[in-house]
C-alpha cells in the first residue's frame, strides 16, 4: 500500500504527485498535438483533453503502483 508523503510536516497523498506528473506529459502531448498538426482532426477539443488526461493520470497512476510494490 501507498503511504503518504511527507513534505516539511505536511502528508501529501502520493496520487497529488501523480496528479503534477500527468499534468506536465498531459501538456507536452498537447502541445506536439498542434504542433504536428493533428489538432484539426480533433472535433470536440474539450472532451478531447479531458479524455486525453484521464488516460494519461490513469497511465501514471497505474505505472507509479506496479514499479513500486
Amino acid at each position: 500500500m501507498l503511504k503518504e508523503i511527507d513534505l516539511f510536516g505536511i502528508y501529501i497523498a502520493p496520487v497529488a504527485f501523480y496528479i503534477v506528473i500527468a499534468i506536465l506529459v498531459f501538456m507536452v502531448i498537447r502541445r506536439a498535438i498542434g504542433w504536428f498538426g493533428l489538432d484539426r482532426f480533433i472535433w470536440h477539443s474539450s472532451l478531447f483533453d479531458v479524455a486525453l488526461f484521464v488516460i494519461i493520470a490513469s497511465l501514471v497512476t497505474i505505472t507509479a503502483t506496479f514499479s513500486i510494490g
